[in-house]
């Protein structure tokens, strides 16, 4: 199925022109906020953050990065408790992907209409 070719600088965008993330902030969520939750629980993106000085910069000074804070249970749909469990987490030197394209996957052409 085609891509819409509106989109294809978004899709198949230059490297240097993504501002990478220097560090981001993962928390544990619970969805058990209502009588009928299911129970789910695990890891959220709970912000995305990279060190420069900014016009609108966070409490740290640090410039907050768009990311998708999810408020809602991938199971069930319902809302999320975020715990105080939190963990920072920063890029590492090595930042080769454990998958290789073409030795481990493949992919198709991209195509656009």
């Amino acid at each position: 199925m085609p891509f819409p070719k509106k989109f294809k600088l978004l899709l198949e965008p230059d490297p240097a022109s993504v501002s990478r993330p220097d560090y981001a902030w993962l928390c544990y969520a619970v969805c058990a906020c209502d009588a009928d939750a299911c129970g789910w629980s695990g890891w959220i993106t709970d912000g995305v953050f990279r060190r420069t000085e900014t016009r609108f910069p966070t409490s740290t000074g640090d410039e907050a990065l768009t990311s998708p804070e999810p408020h809602s249970c991938p199971v069930c749909g319902r809302r999320l408790f975020r715990t105080d469990v939190a963990v920072r987490m920063e890029p590492s030197a090595d930042q080769e992907r454990p998958l290789r394209l073409v030795a481990d996957y493949d992919a198709d052409n991209m195509e656009y209409e």
